[in-house]
Order: structure tokens, then sequence, then C-alpha cells
């Protein structure tokens, strides 16, 4: 749930390179930055910390594609009782 917790309160993220985050927030430097490794993680969050700016930018474009996406808590719990079988309605 941190994927989705950090962005809806507007955090900057520095996330590790998966497929899931790929599919979530799209490529590098769109809405997130990622890393594959120990050094990678430490180099790009140094490069954030030293702008301001883009740090804004990404989490203002992370929490919109969290918000107004289908990733509230209220779409994922509807998503889980129809996978389950409990026939919600929207």
């Amino acid at each position: 749930m941190r994927t989705f917790e950090i962005p809806a309160i507007g955090a900057c993220m520095l996330v590790e390179k998966t497929q899931e985050h790929y599919e979530l927030f799209g490529s590098d430097g769109q809405a997130v930055v990622y890393f594959e490794n120990i050094p990678q993680m430490v180099d790009k969050a140094r490069w954030l910390l030293e702008r301001p700016q883009e740090r804004r930018r990404l989490a203002a474009k992370a929490h919109r594609l969290i918000a107004e996406g289908s990733h509230t808590y209220a779409s994922r719990l509807h998503s889980i009782l129809t996978e389950v079988g409990c026939g919600v309605s929207a």
C-alpha cells in the first residue's frame, strides 16, 4: 500500500524499478524516479535532493495518477470485492 500512500500524501517517490511500478507510474521521470541497485539509489536520491522543483513536479504527477485513477482505498476495495464475487455495484 505504500506504493499508493506515498504519492497520495504528495511525496516524491524514488522507487525500485519493477514491472508493477512501470505499469502504475510510467517511464523513469514521468511520475517517479527508478533505481535498480543501491549505488544507483544513492545517486538518484542525491540528484533529487538538488532539484526541489523536479521533486514537486514528480510528486504532483504521481499524486494525480493515484488520486484520479483507480487506486484509492475505495476503488481498491471495490476491485477486491468484485474479484471475490461479492457483487458490489459502483
